[in-house]
């Protein structure tokens, strides 16, 4: 016996609330995140700020090693 979708649907009651359309995510009206959110946001922060402030401090010694090495060599 082959039975067709309304035979299927007949026990379901009807979507209500949103006129049958699929539900939106939250946060799809065009706003954006003011700060991180979710612990995973958190972290992928922290760790970019981590990176940031090694590279800079390697910046820093590379330039420094880098005057160091030209003042020794002029003498």
């Amino acid at each position: 016996m082959k039975r067709s979708l309304d035979d299927l649907l007949k026990g379901i009651p009807a979507q209500s609330g949103n006129g049958g359309q699929p539900r939106q995510p939250k946060g799809t009206s065009g706003e954006k995140r003011t700060g991180p959110e979710t612990q995973l946001d958190k972290i992928t922060a922290g760790a970019k700020r981590v990176l940031k402030e090694e590279a800079d401090e390697r910046a820093e010694k590379l330039a420094r090693l880098k005057a160091a090495r030209e003042a020794r060599d002029k003498t």
